[in-house]
């Protein structure tokens, strides 16, 4: 049991440092999409899916060591479109309703879906065989 939560620290570890990369590009692409005048809505669901794809592959290769397919990317993906209801309504939400800059806000709706989307990738996207 231990070593089990040994392991799930260290993959939330190495999770928070490619969510973090992830997260950079998020915000860099939103960023610059609303600067350009996109729209808050469209800028935020834009870069997040720029980012879940970053964060897939850093993800597969470096957090659970997983060989990338089509199966496990669809999963991801899924899971991912969770946290984009999340993150993109949050963002939406607080920039446009609650008054707030939306790149500060976006940054906030990344933070607020960090764990959501550990969860999923943890324990139903790369979950490991039983045993």
């Amino acid at each position: 049991m231990l070593r089990r939560q040994a392991g799930l620290a260290q993959k939330a570890a190495l999770y928070f440092v490619v969510g973090g990369c992830a997260a950079v590009v998020d915000l860099t692409v939103f960023h610059v999409a609303s600067g350009r005048g996109v729209s808050t809505p469209v800028a935020a669901v834009a870069s997040f899916l720029v980012a879940a794809l970053l964060n897939y592959a850093m993800s597969s290769l470096i957090v659970f060591q997983a060989r990338w397919s089509l199966g496990k990317a669809a999963s991801f993906l899924a899971g991912a479109s969770m946290g984009l209801i999340v993150n993109s309504g949050l963002t939406v939400a607080l920039a446009e309703l609650g008054g707030i800059d939306p790149t500060l806000a976006k940054a906030i709706a990344i933070g607020a879906t960090f764990v959501l989307n550990f969860s999923i990738n943890t324990f139903i996207v790369f979950r490991s065989p039983a045993g």
